[in-house]
């Protein structure tokens, strides 16, 4: 048997192995994940757009050194000569310093225990870190409740924690750094390569009885597809390489959606700032758009963009009425492209189930 054949066959044993664990077990381990995930996306969502100005201010100051020039208000900026990442300096209190102990990080549990406070100052802590916690949570159940143990339950996880991360950014910031927006498009491209096992696709998931276990009868035939189709590599590479799809759909769909995605809100921008002189939405829009039609293919934009532009009208408008924005003040659209591209990866476009019907029999 050569590495080929060895890798997929052990792959799909991993995931058949863990398919055959009781349920409860099941479910207990993938919400136990999703917090662990979710207490390193909290610390994301707060360092990233800090990590993101420090750089800023950094290539201000080369700048201004290079052209030997002070800025308007006298005061040259210096760039932090700590080291500020995601990794240090260890999660701390930011209003009396107070470094946190391990037991103090435990997702969940150490917000719980503190109160909701810091254990030296007794200065509330946000509840967005909970918050994030407990839906990065709720968001690998629910993605293990649609694919069960497939790899497109594991690569689904990673893209709502990534759309999760990109929601709360925007919503704080308005920003959608690219950091995570082109990673994300670049993911999308690659997972939807012609180089997955048709029993391994998001398509086979769907025999999958939602509960996060597979229907009787699947799993013997669905490992037995796994490796199968890589062992066809030694008889035949390329006629294996034909009979394989993308993920979540195929490449030509993929690279399709990116260019449609990113060249419909392009084409918004520029209608907009011809007929209102100012600029309606953003760049990070684009790309995040562009990385979602490269998720899913071409014909989930039109269900995505109609999600996001509803959502966002709707919220827009309550907000409006109730005073909490002016009218010209800019609303982030980042959080309902999220919500949307979250919707099509748990429940499929249904935007063209229910139209398609209708189209064709016409």
């Amino acid at each position: 048997m050569d590495g080929k054949s060895w890798d997929a066959a052990a792959a799909g044993g991993a995931w058949q192995s863990f398919a055959a664990w009781p349920l409860p077990l099941q479910w207990f381990f993938v919400g136990l994940f999703g917090l662990v995930i979710g207490s390193f996306l909290t610390v994301v969502i707060h360092r990233l757009p800090i990590m993101m100005a420090r750089a800023w201010d950094a290539e201000r100051e080369a700048d201004l050194a290079a052209h030997d020039a002070t800025p308007e208000d006298g005061v040259s900026p210096k760039a932090p000569v700590e080291r500020y990442d995601l990794v240090l300096p260890r999660s701390h209190c930011p209003q009396c310093g107070h470094t946190l102990h391990w037991y103090e990080n435990l997702p969940l549990l150490g917000y719980l225990l503190a109160r909701g406070r810091c254990r030296a100052c007794g200065t509330r802590i946000g509840a967005l870190y909970p918050a994030v916690e407990a839906a990065t949570m709720a968001l690998a159940l629910a993605v293990y409740w649609r694919y069960g143990a497939h790899w497109s339950a594991l690569a689904g996880f990673g893209l709502l924690g990534a759309l999760l991360v990109l929601a709360c950014i925007d919503a704080r910031t308005q920003f959608l750094p690219d950091a995570i927006t082109l990673p994300l498009l670049w993911a999308g491209l690659l997972l939807n390569l012609p180089i997955w096992p048709p029993a391994w696709t998001a398509a086979a998931a769907t025999l999958y009885d939602g509960s996060g276990a597979m229907l009787p009868g699947v799993l013997d035939d669905a490992g037995g597809a796994m490796a199968g189709a890589a062992g066809a590599w030694l008889a035949d590479p390329g006629a294996a390489l034909t009979a394989r799809a993308g993920l979540f759909c195929p490449l030509p769909d993929a690279v399709i959606g990116a260019a449609a995605g990113y060249g419909f809100l392009w084409l918004v921008y520029w209608g907009f700032r011809l007929l209102r002189g100012k600029e309606g939405i953003g760049y990070g829009d684009f790309k995040l758009l562009a990385a979602l039609g490269a998720w899913f293919g071409w014909q989930a934009l039109p269900q995505m963009i109609l999600v996001a532009a509803l959502g966002g009208s709707l919220v827009g408008v309550v907000a409006l009425a109730r005073g909490r924005v002016a009218r010209d003040e800019p609303l982030p659209f980042g959080p309902y492209l999220a919500l949307a591209g979250a919707i099509t990866l748990l429940f499929g476009d249904l935007l063209t189930a229910f139209v398609a019907p209708w189209v064709t029999g016409i």
